[in-house]
């Protein structure tokens, strides 16, 4: 059970259904998504507590490690922020609490706080039938890339991640992937995304997960995992594919968003880009301006 603030604990895999039955209340701003919070715990560091009917974590940031609390709620949200902020400067942390999605931070008096918004921490949502369809302009190179791709014959298909072939797959994929990045830049740094998906696997939390792979005679040459959301969105987890094959990436995402589409889900949660380049890049040209906002909050 998770106890009362200012008591923490570590956040445990018997937390799930207390945090999911909470959070099922507000939009799937992916911090707060219980497998993107214990996949990503790859230090164990993370901490929750319940605080004025709200839930408070213990975060650290994804780049650099620094703890910073956060919460999602709407019981007395001026005197829940004020407190975590007090107790943060105490602790020699921020003098901010960071990861406030939207919905919690525009019920904060302005008058008492600095709001900032934090671009880099935007969940981006895809409309998944229009990322089917690709038909806007934007996507004119896409098209191109797609119709390229095409020209090998390829199958896509879903696993259940309880299937040992599933598991093999994606390994393969993984170090197709790992060759490739390293044949690019042999300083390329990749662990953290590999601990994190070892802690997803190795939870077997697979509920309402599906993993969706590309294959290629025979060959996985990219996969997927994804959530269904309760409040109907799909939230995507972990992707890999083999990039040596133009247009992949554009083609298997069509799909996905296709096969989706179909089971009735309208609109797809695919995460931050935490400001890396390369990322914002990637996920921006998907993006039809749709966002799932989050902001920093400092006392004045």
């Amino acid at each position: 059970m998770i106890p009362q603030f200012p008591e923490f604990k570590k956040l445990e895999l018997s937390d799930r259904d207390e945090i999911e039955s909470f959070t099922k209340k507000f939009p799937p701003y992916s911090d707060f998504n219980f497998i993107s919070m214990w996949s990503w715990d790859i230090k164990g560091e993370m901490k929750v507590a319940w605080f004025n009917g709200n839930l408070v974590v213990k975060f650290t940031d994804y780049l650099t490690g620094e703890p910073f609390y956060s919460f999602l709620g709407t019981n007395k949200v001026n005197e829940t922020a004020a407190a975590l902020i007090e107790i943060s400067k105490i602790l020699g942390q921020k003098h901010s609490i960071c990861l406030i999605p939207e919905t919690i931070a525009t019920l904060l008096d302005p008058r008492e706080f600095i709001i900032k918004e934090e671009p880099d921490h935007f969940d981006y949502i895809y409309d998944l039938a229009v990322v089917s369809k690709m038909e806007e302009e934007i996507f004119e190179r896409k098209r191109r890339y797609i119709k390229s791709f095409l020209e090998n014959d390829s199958f896509y298909r879903t696993l259940d991640l309880s299937d040992s072939d599933a598991l093999s797959m994606i390994e393969e994929v993984n170090q197709t992937w790992i060759k490739n990045k390293v044949t690019i830049n042999a300083n390329f740094e990749y662990k953290n995304e590999f601990i994190a998906l070892g802690r997803f696997l190795n939870s077997r939390s697979f509920k309402n997960v599906v993993a969706t792979f590309l294959l290629i005679e025979n060959k996985p040459v990219a996969y997927a995992i994804y959530e269904e959301d309760l409040n109907g969105y799909i939230i995507s987890h972990f992707e890999k594919a083999d990039f040596s094959y133009k247009g992949i990436n554009d083609y298997f995402l069509q799909q996905d968003c296709a096969f989706f589409l179909e089971k009735g889900f309208h609109l797809m949660n695919i995460e931050q880009d935490l400001g890396i380049p390369g990322l914002k890049q990637s996920k921006k040209s998907f993006s039809t301006g749709m966002y799932l906002k989050k902001y920093s909050i400092m006392l004045k």
